[in-house]
């Protein structure tokens, strides 16, 4: 049996129907993310994207320390608490840092770029 691969016309209409929505639906995202964005982070730069991607480090850091100081073999219920709760801390920082990484990729955090730090070898 053989099966043609051309669309019919109706298919094919359908198809750049479907195909211009979907490219309407994304610069009508873009441009409400660019500024409803541009408004809530005003100062967002080199600085405040490193000093998120540290504050970020710092809560794993403190919830992957506080996992291996855990006597596995008879965790307390405080314990196992704290670590719920800087496990927490942890992943909302994380999908927090994500998002932004995210609209920054897309386009839609206005990310002020500028001149980037760099080592000057000292």
């Amino acid at each position: 049996m053989h099966t043609s691969h051309h669309l019919s016309g109706d298919d094919a209409t359908d198809l750049r129907r479907r195909t211009r929505f979907m490219e309407q639906l994304d610069i009508a995202i873009r441009s409400a993310n660019r500024e409803l964005l541009s408004k809530a982070l005003p100062q967002l730069d080199h600085d405040a994207f490193f000093r998120l991607a540290v504050g970020v480090a710092k809560v794993r850091a403190s919830y992957l320390a506080a996992v291996m100081a855990v006597d596995w073999h008879a965790p307390s219920a405080d314990e196992i608490a704290r670590l719920a709760d800087l496990r927490g801390q942890y992943e909302e920082a994380k999908a927090g840092f994500d998002a932004l990484r995210h609209a920054v990729d897309r386009g839609y955090a206005p990310l002020h770029l500028g001149e980037t730090p760099h080592s000057d070898g000292e």
